[in-house]
């Protein structure tokens, strides 16, 4: 576990519809307690089946600055393979 890491609580706060985003994932908005203004809200891919209401734990992991990582699954992208991954988003 790396030291940098932060754990906060978070809540369900909503989960939007699957026609609202290009990919037609439902996504979920995570209220945080206690962090910064920007980073209070986030809106993630509701891959588990989350609902309105329910507490999750948010972890804050740093990265080295020129990682790549797929933002659909939170894991970072391969960057010796010759082939981007599918579905891969680019940099967060």
């Amino acid at each position: 576990m790396n030291t940098d890491s932060l754990r906060l609580v978070g809540n369900i706060s909503d989960v939007s519809r699957r026609g609202l985003y290009s990919d037609q994932m439902e996504r979920v908005t995570v209220s945080v307690e206690g962090a910064e203004p920007l980073y209070a809200e986030l809106r993630l891919p509701n891959t588990v089946g989350w609902g309105v209401g329910q507490k999750v734990l948010v972890m804050i992991i740093p990265a080295a600055p020129e990682a790549t990582w797929n933002v659909m699954t939170s894991k970072p992208v391969n960057t010796t393979s010759s082939e981007p991954e599918r579905g891969q988003s680019g940099q967060v």
